[in-house]
């Protein structure tokens, strides 16, 4: 974790929000906000509410996936499972392109 601003009582910030935040302030000169999209367990485009409703409203559409190791509970995700993982987000991504 990083602090923002510097001094005693400042906020930290993760890595993830960090990015965000530069994300955010990039598209912040434009007049329509941009619409995340947070992709969880489905991780299609065809049939996916969300992202067709983001793109019908216009604008720049950002879209985002969190590993979260600690929400797996008592059955974490293995090596198999990481793999198809891993090619499932970069077939996401190359379809997203």
């Amino acid at each position: 974790m990083r602090e923002a601003g510097g001094g005693g009582g400042a906020r930290k910030f993760t890595p993830g929000w960090l990015a965000l935040r530069r994300a955010w302030g990039f598209f912040g000169h434009m007049s329509v906000t941009p619409t995340l999209i947070w992709f969880r367990q489905d991780l299609r485009l065809q049939d996916n509410p969300a992202l067709a409703a983001a793109v019908g409203r216009g604008g720049p559409v950002v879209p985002v996936y969190v590993l979260d190791d600690a929400a797996e509970g008592n059955w974490p995700m293995g090596g198999a499972g990481r793999w198809w993982l891993h090619h499932a987000l970069a077939a996401l991504d190359a379809s997203l392109r």
